[in-house]
């Protein structure tokens, strides 16, 4: 099985590369690029964030850069036009486009004429309120149909009292054998290599040993599963019918409805519903 370390020597060894470094650059600096491009809106929408940040420098820098060129505060405004206003509605959904650019406004008043932020919120009024007042009351009507609907499901559905509940944990354990596993492969692998050949060329490391023995370990743990819970309940009900039914419930707790209880019957589901409905 010499296949084993040779496997854990090339993960733990020669197949690890470097880590690589990335260069990070300020929203200005990003700014500043979009604006040698001529994308102005890009500049501006870039700043953004700078302009309500929490460093005071931040925000003199943002605000400085974009008082220096007139092109961005431009199109800072005609972000807030009705067209864009439209086309974010589109794209975002009213409510969502409302809060969105309320928020904007915050970061725009950093920067705008008292003109230009009362035009620029009068726009967000007009055109994004109402229409997220709308869907308001689209998803209102949507939920009570719902909610009436469901309500009318359980009125319904045939009832049954409750006469037996099985509960049964079908829960498992973790596995760990897996990681336990890959630690003694690596740990084994890195010796076998430290002690081959002519003995003035072993190079035995007490640190590297135990750095390959926890990266076997960690790859081993890829074998292993997690904890799961799961718990089957099977009730018997006696239907007002004088029939008796079957109905299997599976879900993480096990919790359960008590022997007694008078349920409504849809599919898979019960609903708890008022004694009348069974009878004595």
């Amino acid at each position: 099985m010499r296949w084993i370390p040779i496997f854990f020597l090339l993960v733990l060894g020669g197949c690890v590369a470097e880590p690589t470094s990335y260069s990070s650059t300020t929203p200005l600096e990003n700014s500043q690029r979009a604006t040698q491009r001529g994308d102005m809106t890009a500049a501006y929408r870039l700043l953004e964030g700078d302009l309500i940040h929490s460093n005071a420098g931040r925000v003199r820098s943002a605000t400085r850069w974009i008082q220096d060129h007139p092109q961005i505060y431009a199109a800072a405004k005609e972000t807030f036009s009705p067209e864009a206003l439209a086309s974010s509605m589109r794209v975002l959904g009213p409510r969502t486009a409302l809060e969105r650019q309320e928020h904007r406004l915050s970061m725009f008043h950093v920067v705008a004429t008292d003109d230009d932020y009362s035009q620029a919120r009068n726009n967000v009024s007009s055109i994004l309120k109402p229409a997220a007042a709308a869907e308001e009351q689209r998803l209102a009507k949507l939920l009570t149909k719902m909610e009436e609907a469901e309500r009318h499901r359980v009125e319904n559905a045939e009832a049954g009292r409750i006469i037996d509940a099985q509960v049964q944990n079908l829960s498992t354990s973790a596995t760990h054998g897996g990681a336990a596993l890959g630690q003694a492969i690596g740990s084994a692998a890195y010796v076998d290599n430290a002690y081959s050949g002519n003995w003035r060329t072993w190079n035995y490391s007490a640190k590297n040993h135990l750095a390959t023995a926890v990266v076997g370990g960690v790859i081993g743990s890829m074998a292993d599963s997690p904890a799961t819970t799961l718990w089957r309940v099977q009730y018997t009900i006696r239907m007002n019918s004088g029939e008796t039914r079957t109905v299997v419930n599976t879900g993480s707790t096990s919790f359960h409805q008590s022997v007694g209880v008078c349920v409504a019957v849809i599919g898979d589901d019960l609903e708890t519903v008022n004694e009348s409905r069974c009878g004595k």
